[in-house]
């Protein structure tokens, strides 16, 4: 049997250590060759009670391999050993080899589950380590991590070592779990739009000195604004939270949480700041501003 696997990594790998009744290996095409390859899917120990599935990682870029394989893909084919091939990146139709491959194969896309099905993703997540978490810790934990598997998985492992027994509360989330990077910059919008300048300024420093990505932060700003003027736009025709979650794919708590600055501020003025902050990326990024003045210019002349 072959397969083909591409999309989010985490699921991937989560999906091949969750074949314990099969023995799986994988097999590195920079460093392995067609021959060693063959030998090792051919070969069948008598012994062995596991049926046996072989991964193929960075085979995208040795043809050598993908053309021998091709002139014996039906051989493999018919194979006790079930061969998985794992795209780093999604497959399209200029690639020959794929194309050819997907007729004998199973192709499977592991995707990532949107921001508004995350909540579900880290329930799960949690009942493999056994334990219990609350309603609240959960949602400070999808806020504070937002959509990346690996830190969600990593953040969950590490409430439990710490918190062997009882319930996971959100006093621990909030000591444990650091702010992601777009958190940080949400807090420094609310800040902001809050009219607390100078928190906004001392938090926006903090991060400079930390030696954070200033064009990354941009980035950040602009996508975030973008979202609130989203959010706005939805607000005026009067939908309601979970409506709005449906459209736009944001997490219920996101609507939430920034509802009341979207309340607060007019869009006009939302639009206003998200173009200085365009202005002065622009000009942070050909050179004509030092990026942390553009951000003192950026807030200061709304």
């Amino acid at each position: 049997m072959i397969s083909i696997f591409f999309g989010e990594s985490f699921l991937i790998k989560r999906y091949l250590e969750d074949l314990t009744q099969k023995k799986v290996k994988t097999f590195d095409l920079e460093e392995e060759n067609f021959e060693n390859f063959e030998k090792e899917a051919t070969c069948e120990n008598l012994f062995e009670k596991k049926e046996k599935v072989l991964v193929l990682r960075n085979f995208e870029k040795n043809e050598d391999f993908k053309k021998k394989f091709l002139e014996k893909k039906e051989k493999f084919k018919n194979l006790k050993t079930e061969i998985v091939f794992w795209y780093k990146e999604k497959p399209t139709k200029k690639d020959k080899f794929f194309e050819n491959l997907k007729e004998i194969s199973e192709v499977k896309e592991f995707k990532a589950p949107k921001l508004w099905q995350i909540e579900k993703w880290v329930e799960k997540e949690i009942s493999r380590f056994k334990v219990k978490m609350e309603e609240s810790a959960k949602r400070e934990l999808i806020q504070r991590v937002g959509e990346n598997l690996w830190q969600l998985h990593f953040e969950i492992k590490k409430l439990t070592a710490y918190k062997k027994r009882g319930i996971i509360r959100k006093e621990d989330v909030e000591n444990l779990v650091p702010l992601s990077l777009n958190e940080n910059v949400f807090e420094i919008l609310r800040f902001f739009l809050e009219g607390k300048k100078q928190k906004a300024f001392l938090l926006l420093q903090e991060f400079i000195k930390r030696g954070e990505n200033q064009i990354m932060l941009y980035l950040l700003f602009k996508t975030q604004l973008k979202n609130l003027i989203l959010l706005k736009e939805l607000s005026e025709k009067k939908l309601s939270f979970s409506e709005i979650s449906q459209k736009t794919g944001f997490h219920p708590y996101f609507v939430q949480k920034n509802w009341f600055l979207i309340k607060k501020w007019k869009k006009e003025d939302l639009l206003k700041l998200y173009s200085q902050i365009f202005k002065y990326s622009i000009w942070a990024k050909s050179g004509k501003i030092d990026p942390n003045l553009g951000f003192s210019l950026c807030f200061l002349e709304v």
